[in-house]
């Protein structure tokens, strides 16, 4: 009977230290430690938008832990932790090492994942919050509460409305999109969707080191040919430039569920999700046409997707293969028509309506106009080009190219103008050949 007693006691004890670590299959949004979270067993945000667990993609042995929505019952997972450690079976536990960082254990007990967070480990607690976003807080004494790490400042492949894409000058942190590797397989692939901040911020989608497509600047007055930078009755856009960071985020309208998805093969997708069917609806791809194919028509060549064939030179600017071209492939660009700039005397001629082209070399300043602009382009023979950049609304603002221009795209609609660098007895040439109508007296 005192055998049977101390089992028992022994059983009550092991349960209820165990029920101190582990927490409730349902409805908790934080875990504090030395709580841990296992395969079966998630957290849910306070409002039940989101939950956090471990997954198997399907087709997959591997195992990840991630976050998806939870009143959806299609499971999008829109963060990966783990993406490039899987797990390889399904015995896997998040909790906290004594660092206070989050960790992810495989059923050996070795670290797979960590949180890269640091600071004092007093206090912590780990929550997911309605927007999705995983945090890492820490308590001080008076109550307020810091945030030492978030899942949004490090995203797989789904923008969610409030995550931030864009660079962070003081830490140096990029918050860049990247693609899975396949729609099995959540680890890294090879397309990568971030900001690139020098001179004028960018939204660059890249293959590797290759740039696959370009948004077009921002200031005040942005260019609203890719759809990710205009408003629309499903998201606002939101830009931020200053000297602590440069970032894109979106905010939805009116309650609707919605995220951007960069897919394996490459494709940036908005999504809203449908009540009614029930279903994901595709607003819209980013990469709109064959213009958006970065630098499609080389340098110094302009596209235009209502033309036949879609690429040209700039005025003054030839084929730099005429075969090539004839052949419809544009690659090897354009070269000036008189490469006699600088010598002669030159002057710059207005283009209207187009995408600002990219450069390799570019230069900007903030403080003067768009006439002083011209004088200083004009003093250097490597500036080949220069536009307005009204950031501030000042009348202020100019950006000079050095380099060869590449990915202009002529667009009358949310174009601009920008003065491209020719030689004074080209553009004689073109006055010479426009028509004279002579009227004869009787």
């Amino acid at each position: 009977m005192e055998k049977t007693k101390f089992i028992f006691l022994l059983l009550a004890t092991s349960f209820h230290l165990t029920s101190m670590f582990l927490i409730p299959s349902n409805a908790e949004d934080t875990i504090t430690p030395p709580q841990i979270i296992t395969s079966n067993q998630t957290l849910i945000s306070p409002s039940q938008n989101f939950e956090l667990g471990f997954f198997t993609p399907k087709n997959s042995t591997y195992t990840y832990l991630g976050i998806w929505y939870k009143q959806i019952h299609i499971k999008n997972i829109v963060w990966v932790a783990n993406r490039d450690k899987p797990l390889l079976d399904h015995n896997g536990t998040l909790t906290f090492n004594n660092a206070g960082k989050l960790i992810i254990l495989n059923h050996k007990g070795s670290v797979l994942w960590a949180s890269n967070s640091s600071g004092p480990a007093k206090n912590l607690v780990a929550q997911l919050l309605d927007t999705g976003n995983f945090v890492l807080k820490n308590f001080d004494d008076e109550n307020s509460e810091e945030i030492l790490w978030q899942s949004f400042d490090y995203p797989s492949n789904t923008l969610l409305p409030g995550m931030k894409l864009g660079r962070n000058f003081k830490t140096g942190l990029n918050i860049h999109l990247s693609s899975w590797k396949s729609i099995d397989d959540p680890s890294s692939g090879e397309y990568s969707y971030s900001v690139d901040p020098r001179g004028l911020p960018q939204l660059f989608l890249q293959k590797g080191t290759k740039k696959i497509f370009r948004s077009g600047p921002w200031y005040v007055e942005q260019y609203k040919g890719d759809p990710v930078l205009r408003e629309n009755p499903i998201f606002k856009p939101v830009f931020v430039f200053d000297s602590d960071e440069v970032y894109y985020s979106f905010e939805t309208k009116d309650g609707i569920v919605s995220r951007f998805v960069l897919s394996e093969s490459g494709l940036i997708q908005h999504f809203t999700w449908n009540d009614h069917r029930s279903s994901w609806f595709s607003e819209f791809n980013v990469q709109g046409d064959q213009c958006d194919d970065y630098g499609i028509c080389g340098a110094y060549g302009t596209c235009n997707i209502k033309n036949s064939p879609i690429c040209k030179c700039l005025n003054g600017f030839e084929p730099r293969n005429m075969h090539g071209w004839k052949m419809l492939d544009w690659s090897s660009g354009c070269v000036r028509e008189n490469s006699k700039v600088c010598r002669n005397g030159d002057v710059f001629k207005k283009f209207i309506g187009m995408k600002l082209p990219d450069s390799v070399d570019f230069h900007v300043n903030y403080s003067i106009n768009i006439d002083q602009c011209e004088v200083e382009c004009s003093k250097n023979c490597s500036c080949v080009a220069y536009a307005k950049l009204d950031i501030n609304a000042s009348g202020n603002g100019c950006i000079a190219w050095f380099g060869d221009l590449f990915d202009i795209r002529e667009d009358s609609v949310n174009g601009q103008d920008f003065f491209v660098r020719v030689s004074a007895s080209e553009l004689g040439m073109s006055i010479y050949m426009v028509p004279i109508v002579v009227h004869l007296s009787h």
